[in-house]
């Protein structure tokens, strides 16, 4: 690819094309890689310059998974006009969060469903690209919606970056063809963000392309300082997904801010006499500080592997590897005839038996019984715990 200037603001005008069909996105390929300034990036990368992504994980996966769902979903709700009501039986929850998300972009869309463009790739003048997931532009309107699935929920994170990206880059496209000599100032952009795995299904807001633009205009530029080496890291709600999480020095600067007040070793002990800033800060620290471990551990067990020696013998430090046996498991159908034939009873041997909710629904529909029907008849023998309030970050 010819090398670009990508933090450049991109032009967002195009020529007149009156003879176009109105309401129509020019067509685009599908994408066949990741470009490296995407705009699935954007909303990290604006939070911290030095982001950059682990790669694969089972999440991620699973994502992919779900996603695909969904394009299928709406695909054939575009051929057929509705979703298909056998779609709801036997879906996991994130399965049934897609579900969810699928009605409510066809609901959003209304008569124009038809138009609706599923896995659409958006390109900006510049040449970087990103997938969205549905996308309606809407001329009557001088509006285009832009819906993003995020098949987990995560209140501190912040996705209108990416799709202000993928936005902008479909007007982009539309001022070169449908929409040309159309006033950018009198096209606005409405970004959903719906989500997989909790009762709060969206956020939406609207902004005009100018503020797309800007924003664009931005997420490059950090792109850049990145690659130049000047970006400074900041600690965020992207830290568990980045591959400098474990040396990140983002998290040392936030453990020397808490000294002057409350050094860690006395920080438990002065916790009531503490600012509420302070006590923030050393939330993040308790954050990080656990999934700094878990890196450490993870390290250390490579190296032993691999014959590494660790240990301190001037301070009476030492690891080694252990093996540990393999946890003990009855086959529940094997054990009762033993249990049985030395005199327990058959209730005290239920009632030691543990099976999960979502296990015993799932029994139920293996023999035919639907899903909403196999939910109710679990919740009748349920026995329901008190629940429990978290703290998150907002």
């Amino acid at each position: 690819m010819t090398k670009r200037d990508e933090t450049a603001e991109a032009p967002i005008g195009g020529a007149d094309n009156a003879g176009a069909p109105a309401l129509e996105i020019p067509p685009a390929p599908r994408p066949e890689a990741h470009h490296p300034h995407g705009m699935s990036q954007w909303p990290a990368i604006m939070a911290c310059a030095c982001f950059e992504g682990r790669g694969d994980s089972a999440d991620a996966a699973l994502g992919t998974a779900i996603h695909a769902k969904l394009a299928g979903w709406l695909a054939a709700a575009k051929r057929t006009g509705e979703l298909r009501a056998e779609a709801v039986d036997n879906l996991t929850l994130h399965e049934r969060g897609a579900l969810d998300a699928a009605e409510a972009i066809l609901a959003e869309a209304g008569a124009l469903r038809d138009r609706i463009h599923v896995e659409h790739r958006c390109t900006l003048d510049n040449g970087v690209f990103g997938t969205a997931d549905a996308v309606l532009a809407d001329r009557e309107r001088r509006r285009i919606t832009v819906w993003d699935f995020k098949t987990f929920y995560n209140p501190g994170r912040d996705y209108y970056a990416q799709l202000a990206g993928y936005g902008l880059a479909v007007a982009q496209k539309l001022l070169r063809g449908p929409w040309g000599g159309m006033s950018t100032d009198n096209i606005t952009l409405r970004l959903r963000v719906l989500y997989g795995d909790t009762p709060v299904k969206s956020d939406s807001t609207e902004m005009p392309l100018a503020s797309a633009a800007a924003i664009a205009h931005a997420a490059l530029a950090r792109f850049r300082l990145r690659e130049e080496g000047k970006a400074e890291p900041s600690q965020c709600n992207w830290c568990d997904i980045c591959r400098h999480q474990a040396a990140c020095p983002a998290l040392r600067e936030v453990v020397e801010a808490t000294q002057g007040e409350a050094p860690l070793a006395q920080a438990f002990r002065a916790w009531a006499d503490l600012s509420p800033p302070i006590k923030a800060q050393l939330l993040v620290v308790a954050e990080q500080a656990a999934k700094w471990a878990d890196a450490v551990r993870a390290a250390a067990k490579a190296d032993a592997v691999n014959g590494v020696a660790l240990e301190d013998p001037a301070h009476g430090v030492a690891f080694a590897l252990r093996q540990v046996a393999g946890r003990k498991k009855p086959r529940v159908a094997d054990l009762w005839p033993v249990l049985f034939a030395n005199g327990v009873k058959a209730e005290d041997f239920k009632a030691k038996l543990s099976i999960s909710a979502t296990d015993a629904e799932g029994l139920l529909k293996s023999v035919g019984v639907r899903a909403k029907d196999a939910k109710a008849a679990v919740a009748q023998v349920c026995d329901v715990g008190p629940g429990a309030t978290q703290l998150v970050r907002a």
